[in-house]
């Protein structure tokens, strides 16, 4: 398995201010606003190459909380948000309902990731810079309530996930 390392940065641990930590991610309507309250330490680790172990080992889900899945895709129109939600999130639920045996799937969101001019959309951000975890196991539960309301107190009494698909699309 190839391993570099690389920099970090992380949540220094301490806010400016204070008060709860928080950053302003995208554009945000009130320029005088700091974009986030708290500093940012570089930290050296080690970065293991795991595409070629996830033939020889099996990352799952349940055991190491993530999972490489060779699943090319046929669909290439990511610049058009209404192909992307009536097209590519049938086929992403197809995954996860295989992968995860779960009988239903919903999908609130999606981002594309890009450093390079071509393809803008409203979903197109720059890649996220720091070390971070993109939602808690409270904003999973939240999450719930937010996307499926009067439904949410009957299917929080089953097992639930919130899981991030991330893919290459060039």
């Amino acid at each position: 398995m190839a391993t570099i390392v690389s920099s970090f940065n992380y949540y220094a641990g301490h806010t400016d201010d204070g008060e709860k930590p928080y950053a302003y991610v995208g554009e945000d309507q009130n320029p005088a606003r700091k974009r986030r309250n708290y500093e940012l330490v570089n930290k050296a680790a080690e970065v293991h190459d795991i595409r070629q172990a996830a033939n020889d080992e099996k990352f799952t889900i349940d055991d190491a909380g993530f999972e490489l899945l060779h699943r090319p895709s046929t669909f290439k129109d990511f610049g058009n948000e209404e192909a992307v939600k009536t097209q590519y999130y049938d086929e992403i639920e197809d995954i996860l309902k295989q992968r995860t045996g779960a009988n239903r799937v919903f999908i609130f969101d999606h981002t594309i990731r890009k450093n390079h001019d071509g393809l803008d959309t409203v979903r197109t951000r720059k890649a996220v810079c720091l070390a971070h975890v993109d939602q808690t196991p409270k904003a999973a539960r939240d999450r719930v309530f937010i996307h499926l309301g009067e439904e949410a107190p009957e299917l929080l009494k089953r097992r639930y996930m919130l899981i991030n698909v991330w893919r290459p699309i060039n």
